[in-house]
């Protein structure tokens, strides 16, 4: 609420559960809002707290864990297809929270509808899916670098106080009299403008085309944040029978880096998805990538350039394999291979996907996702080039076509995609 980059940012950690919350929306909130953030003097933003900061395992105040983060899915899936009623969402949820420490896919939709939201089906269903997941692990993460003790909290510059205490409009209004930029008004509540200049950083989305006028001719995306960061570089689509890779690069160009930017090839080798066959008609794009030369096919140097341009800090090659790595039937499926100095990054994803993914969906044994060999450049494939001949954080991701429905595929390859980002330290929104 609010959107002058030029203007303090106020983080409200609360949880719609919690009375405390409540209480604080009900009363210090609504003044915040009307002396703050109309006016156009600070922007709000709502970090929905489902697990203890210490023990992210635990839900914050409920025994039921997955229905508490759950009810933070759905926070975080309102905001992102919803932006302009997610505050109306929140008024209702604050008014009328949910009982006995439950919240399911029914209580969602129907308060998503009760407050005017117009996914009210869609929402809770791609919250189920846990698209968003990385953004709840971010709230709980930033709780715990904030040094969250209690909720409701307001963070401001470093600095924490109870939402509650009698001193707080005080509080909110020396930081924003010590505010070293001139004030601009901002957006106001109601989406509308209430002030003026906003030069601030501007999001960017841009598409261009390789191999231009061939049968190989390729979209490229970026989605430049404006802010300074790190770059992110993620292809999929290789091979033609493997959908789930590509599908997760489409959903990923659909978000927004924090800071930083995010380039996607989302179909490599289009002459080989339209055929639905493993190589296209140049052969096995990926076993065209030999380490210390050029890359041995049009296609392929015409990728490799993009790489080259961008200088990317992490690099996703997205893919899917009939079988299971280390497992049956045999294959390279469920695992992450990683560059040599991607390793410990590669251990956290997996620990969090199969934690947070793959066992709720019931899936176990040969299905947990492992760790597989490094690339360093020993083989022509793009994840051994990317580990020979840059310095990029390089992660090839392989789920298997196996016992698993594509749904379930481009599901796990998506929440995984946006977690190997993460460790490259591009944050998706």
């Amino acid at each position: 609420m609010g959107t002058n980059t030029r203007n303090p940012t106020v983080t409200f950690y609360g949880n719609f559960g919690s009375s405390y919350s409540q209480r604080f929306a009900r009363n210090h909130l609504q003044r915040i809002i009307q002396e703050f953030v109309k006016p156009g003097k600070l922007n709000l933003e709502f970090r929905h707290l489902s697990e203890n900061p210490d023990s992210p395992s635990s839900g914050y105040l409920w025994s039921n864990v997955a229905d508490e983060r759950y009810m933070a899915e759905v926070v975080q899936t309102t905001w992102h297809y919803e932006p302009e009623n997610f505050w109306s969402f929140f008024q209702y949820m604050m008014e009328n929270p949910p009982s006995g420490g439950s919240f399911t896919n029914s209580d969602a939709r129907a308060a998503l509808e009760a407050a005017g939201v117009r996914n009210y089906v869609r929402i809770p269903n791609e919250a189920n899916r846990g698209w968003f997941t990385h953004h709840v692990e971010h709230t709980t993460e930033t709780a715990k670098i904030d040094d969250i003790p209690s909720i409701p909290r307001l963070v401001i510059r470093g600095e924490h106080l109870s939402g509650n205490d009698g001193d707080v409009l005080d509080w909110l209004e020396s930081h924003v009299s010590s505010w070293n930029e001139p004030i601009h008004m901002g957006s106001s509540a109601d989406g509308s403008s209430s002030g003026s200049d906003d030069s601030g950083p501007q999001l960017s989305r841009s598409e261009w085309t390789i191999m231009d006028g061939t049968r190989y001719e390729t979209p490229v995306y970026e989605i430049d944040s404006g802010e300074p960061g790190p770059t992110g570089f993620v292809v999929g689509g290789q091979h033609g029978i493997e959908p789930a890779g590509w599908e997760a690069a489409h959903n990923l160009r659909d978000m927004t880096p924090k800071s930083g930017k995010l380039v996607v090839i989302p179909e490599a080798d289009r002459t080989a998805i339209r055929a639905n066959t493993y190589s296209g008609d140049g052969g096995n794009l990926n076993r065209q990538w030999p380490s210390g030369s050029r890359p041995s096919s049009p296609l392929a140097r015409a990728i490799w350039n993009e790489i080259e341009a961008q200088d990317p800090d992490v690099i996703l090659d997205l893919h899917s394999s009939q079988g299971i790595y280390g497992g049956s039937p045999s294959g390279v499926g469920q695992a992450i291979f990683p560059t040599p100095n991607a390793r410990s990054g590669a251990n956290e994803v997996i620990d969090e996907l199969n934690e947070r993914h793959v066992r709720p969906a019931g899936y176990s044994g040969d299905h947990l996702f492992s760790r597989g060999n490094d690339q360093t450049g020993a083989n022509p494939l793009l994840s051994h080039k990317i580990g020979g001949d840059t310095d990029a954080l390089g992660f090839l991701f392989e789920t298997t076509r196996s016992g698993v429905p594509l749904e379930t595929r481009i599901d796990w390859t998506t929440v995984a995609s946006v977690k190997m980002l993460r460790r490259g330290g591009l944050v998706l929104e």
